[in-house]
């Protein structure tokens, strides 16, 4: 009986809802208690409608949110559709539909680490957490609920980290959830759904680099706090990335594990300060776990492998002239040769002997190869090599990530069947790298990977293989005529 003169008491009330009742004139008391609970100003510059059937549908049209006269949020039409008697009956918020329409969002992260949305939180207010009047904090339980369906349409988000000087633009987004539920005991950690995510673009700016990718793709499933990115797939450096990766929250150390093969990545537009003096296109499989609350911590963990290999890569250094005088020439690079071509083959060769030309022609080289190991941070090289026609150079060592130097590395020209020829061991930072001189450090120039290169090439130079620094130790002695020191036993040996 009393259930169903409640029903009858809502149902009335709907119907004179839905006849008499003009939203409108509560846009004023809507814009005043979004401000008083967060802090920040709502404007609704459109018409606010609440119809009642065949069921409850609220649209608002033309929404701006800001703070501090800062836009956080525009959006042209906001449309909720929610389930009215689950929330009089059981306190449980379900809705089946949310549409948002062309929404732009800008999110502000401040030099000190405020985030531009971050609440204002006043005695009283609903949240997550209100705050006494003795001043304490105490958690709120929040409503359990499901949303059918989320449809974001054709949205722009832009991020800008002040504190690290970093602009994150995403356009063209389009986001589809489904079956969304939590439970009021904790919402973020029980929160479930699937759908996808696609964007046009997303470009990545900082001080001294602007990176654009496209045609972004995500497969997107939240599972109580294990989400699965799967598939994955981007256009970028004139090649595609694409593969899985899986994000795991749900224990007090965030968890990762990818695995992404890129294809036909364009060197001249991944590395542009190579620009003109290298071209061709490489191919890469990065398969890595790691865990940890930073960056930092991430790549201390970080285990796995890493496999990049390319043919036939036109460069202007002529590798075969510059290999012959590994242990006579200063600040050669060979494990990004094109980025040091006018210095190396200029005015730092010659300086080493004269061995440079500036209009000499480059060596083709017919395989490039860098198969890493990848363990807690440390990378060590399986199969890392430079070949042409007549040379082969080739890597050994370790790469330590966490620390960012060369470790146990040494780098050599070797024969056919892969004796070393000469050998050079080299140490210090991955952007000042230098030569571990031994009894032959007089032989051995004073910078084999020096100033002429900077960070980001030296880096790159890594991923093809050089990296990794520690203890020194001293460089090998001559070794005695006939005497085969097996260097590498790789890949660039046998591939034609």
């Amino acid at each position: 009986m009393l259930l169903g003169a409640l029903v009858i008491l809502i149902g009335g009330a709907a119907l004179y809802v839905g006849l008499f009742f003009d939203a409108n004139h509560y846009k004023p008391q809507i814009e005043a208690a979004v401000a008083k609970a967060s802090g920040m100003t709502l404007t609704i510059g459109g018409d606010l409608s609440l119809k009642v059937f065949p069921r409850v549908h609220l649209a608002v049209k033309d929404i701006h949110l800001s703070k501090s006269k800062s836009e956080i949020l525009a959006a042209q039409d906001l449309e909720v559709t929610p389930e009215l008697f689950p929330f009089v009956l059981h306190n449980k918020i379900i809705i089946d539909n949310v549409t948002l329409l062309d929404p732009r969002i800008h999110v502000e992260k401040s030099a000190s680490g405020r985030m531009n949305f971050e609440p204002t939180q006043q005695a009283g207010t609903a949240g997550p957490y209100k705050v006494t009047k003795a001043g304490a904090e105490e958690q709120t339980e929040a409503a359990p609920g499901e949303i059918h369906s989320i449809q974001i349409k054709n949205g722009d988000i832009s991020f800008a980290d002040q504190s690290k000087g970093q602009n994150i633009q995403v356009n063209g987004l389009d986001v589809n959830l489904s079956n969304i539920s939590w439970n009021q005991v904790d919402p973020m950690k029980s929160l479930t759904f699937h759908g996808d995510v696609d964007a046009k673009s997303v470009q990545l700016k900082s001080k001294t680099d602007v990176k654009t990718a496209s045609n972004l793709k995500l497969g997107l499933r939240d599972d109580r706090g294990l989400i699965h990115l799967d598939p994955t797939e981007v256009g970028i450096f004139g090649g595609t990335i694409n593969g899985n990766a899986k994000l795991d929250l749900r224990g007090s150390v965030p968890k990762i594990e990818l695995a992404q093969t890129a294809s036909n990545i364009d060197l001249d537009q991944a590395a542009p300060k190579m620009k003109g003096k290298i071209s061709g296109t490489v191919d890469a499989d990065v398969k890595l776990t790691g865990s940890g609350k930073d960056v930092a911590a991430l790549t201390k963990t970080l285990t796995g492998t890493v496999l990049v290999h390319s043919k036939d890569i036109k460069t202007q250094v002529n590798v075969d002239t510059v290999a012959s005088k590994l242990n006579t020439l200063k600040n050669l690079d060979l494990t990004s040769v094109a980025s040091v071509a006018g210095k190396v083959m200029g005015q730092q060769a010659g300086i080493a002997g004269g061995t440079g030309n500036p209009s000499q022609p480059g060596s083709p080289i017919r395989i490039l190869v860098a198969d890493l190991d990848v363990h807690q941070g440390i990378a060590t090289t399986k199969d890392v090599a430079i070949a042409t026609e007549k040379t082969t150079v080739a890597f050994k060592g370790d790469l330590n990530l966490v620390d960012q130097k060369y470790q146990n590395f040494y780098v050599a020209t070797v024969d056919d069947k892969g004796c070393s020829k000469q050998k050079v061991e080299i140490g210090g930072p991955l952007d000042s790298p230098k030569p571990i001189l031994g009894s032959a450090g007089k032989q051995i120039a004073e910078s084999y990977l020096g100033s002429a290169v900077g960070s980001a090439e030296s880096k790159l130079g890594g991923l093809f293989g050089g990296n990794k620094a520690q203890p020194k130790s001293n460089a090998p002695a001559e070794k005695k005529a006939g005497v085969c020191d097996q260097f590498y036993s790789g890949s660039a040996l046998h591939t034609g």
